[in-house]
């Protein structure tokens, strides 16, 4: 499914978690790995440095990062190509992963943040609203497990997409698939209809039915569909990986060109944001998913 992966290493601890399990998944898909480190420009006086020889201890631990990782990757049977940027981390990492043409990108993430806090000024919350490839973001202390996958429905093409990636992955890996749709409900929208709950429950189970046959078709033994009504939408999601154990969360998420995606407080940020699980963003229909449409 992903024939070319892009990691992004730093040397940190959660760098280092987050590239094992890449390498993990990557050696599984028999994927052509590329590793690249950044180091960030120095935006500073020169002549207040002395030589450009001076700034050279800035760049030895990003330098080091690149080093362990491929050793790492070649201890894993992988052959990976090695890169060294300088720069600004996102527009280096994105460039690259255009360059090379690659069809996921893999970064940690770090900290966990609930209710309203929102890490939006981090490389992997930019990289995740910013790359046009999917991105999968793996949390500290979070393992990337294929035994039991999540995948939010909404409806939208994207959501759709993020249930087709789903289930190849879990019919690839043999794991169990829960399709999830939660519904917010106004209590003046009740009032106004009180039988509109059953309705949106009903509509939401209709729309899950061909999903839940597509997996099945793609030989995934173990699908089943959850509608739930809660607010705010994240937290009820969270509540359902949890409840699961999901080792892996595939969402849709749209790339640089949806504004919408981009806004502070979208449901895929506040779910990567909770820490709970690694999150693979799904940002466009696999070729022949857009062949069938």
């Amino acid at each position: 499914m992903y024939a070319k992966t892009l990691i992004a290493v730093d040397g940190t601890e959660t760098g280092r978690h987050a590239l094992e399990q890449a390498l993990i998944l990557a050696r599984s898909e028999e994927s052509r790995v590329t590793l690249v480190s950044v180091v960030p420009g120095y935006e500073g006086d020169l002549r207040l440095m002395g030589r450009m020889r001076a700034l050279e201890p800035l760049r030895e631990p990003y330098r080091k990062a690149l080093k362990d990782a491929e050793a790492l990757a070649a201890a894993m049977g992988i052959r990976a190509d090695a890169v060294l940027a300088e720069g600004d981390p996102v527009e280096e990492i994105l460039a690259l992963a255009e360059d090379t043409g690659a069809d996921l990108l893999c970064a940690g993430k770090r900290g966990s943040y609930y209710a309203d806090l929102i890490p939006i000024g981090t490389v992997a919350a930019k990289l995740a609203r910013l790359a046009e490839c999917d991105v999968l973001l793996t949390p500290a202390r979070r393992t990337l497990r294929l035994a039991h996958i999540v995948a939010p429905i909404d409806g939208s093409a994207l959501s759709r997409a993020a249930a087709d990636r789903a289930s190849r992955l879990a019919a690839r890996y043999g794991a169990a698939l829960t399709l999830a749709t939660v519904y917010e409900m106004s209590a003046e929208a009740f009032a106004q209809s009180p039988d509109i709950i059953d309705r949106f429950h009903a509509e939401a189970v209709q729309r899950q039915a061909p999903l839940i046959a597509a997996a099945r078709g793609l030989g995934v033994r173990d699908v089943a569909g959850v509608v739930r009504m809660g607010t705010p939408v994240y937290k009820v999601l969270v509540d359902i990986v949890c409840e699961k154990e999901a080792g892996l969360v595939v969402m849709g998420s749209a790339g640089r060109g949806d504004i919408r995606r981009i806004l502070l407080g979208s449901v895929a940020e506040r779910v990567i944001a909770s820490g709970e699980a690694p999150v693979l963003l799904v940002k466009k229909p696999l070729p022949e998913t857009r062949e069938a449409q």
